[in-house]
């Protein structure tokens, strides 16, 4: 008589599905994440933007790792013992990678979206002046700081909300674009 693997309800498992259980199981969760969040870069914007439109009040503590979560609807996974912290990432179609992260310290949650390009000095799909133009729509004020050392810094805020946009510089087709890096996030008195 053969032995093998049966599912619960008693019928044999193909050694194929076996096998392919097993490397998902295996496999490393930010490998997994990279084939399922691949998103447009516009719509990593609209989701962040539509997030910080939804943000605030006088008693606003940051984002938590749930709402970022839903919000972002990417690959996540809490913090090994720390509830209150998560991680996501992904890559967007145009070949850029993602990671949020979002953790609870000093009485409010702090958020921070990283992004990493291959080719920093000739792709921009994450500029940073469009990027300040649409949270301004949402009401939030604030600009550029601008000094002859780059990279340059936005500072914008609304509703007890804080954002600053770390850039570094895409040079394409002679323009000079200053483009989004890293995103901070939290209530003002951080």
């Amino acid at each position: 008589m053969k032995s093998g693997v049966r599912a619960s309800n008693g019928n044999p498992v193909p050694m194929r599905a076996l096998g392919l259980i097993l490397a998902l199981v295996l496999l490393p969760w930010h490998l997994q994440a990279r084939d399922h969040a691949s998103l447009r870069s516009v719509d990593l914007q609209e989701r962040l933007v539509g997030l910080l439109a939804r943000q605030g009040g006088d008693h606003w503590k940051g984002i938590p790792p749930s709402t970022l979560e839903q919000a972002m609807r990417v690959s996540w996974r809490r913090g090994a013992g720390l509830p209150s912290s998560g991680r996501g990432e992904g890559v967007t179609v145009e070949g850029w990678s993602f990671w949020m992260h979002t953790e609870f310290r000093n009485g409010g949650y702090q958020t921070r979206l990283d992004t990493y390009v291959a080719t920093p000095g000739s792709t921009c799909t994450f500029n940073a002046d469009q990027f300040a133009r649409r949270l301004k729509a949402i009401g939030m004020e604030g600009g550029p700081v601008r000094s002859t050392l780059l990279p340059e810094t936005w500072y914008l805020g609304a509703r007890n909300v804080e954002v600053a946009v770390r850039t570094y510089t895409s040079t394409t087709n002679g323009q000079r674009h200053q483009c989004v890096e890293t995103i901070s996030i939290g209530p003002r008195e951080f």
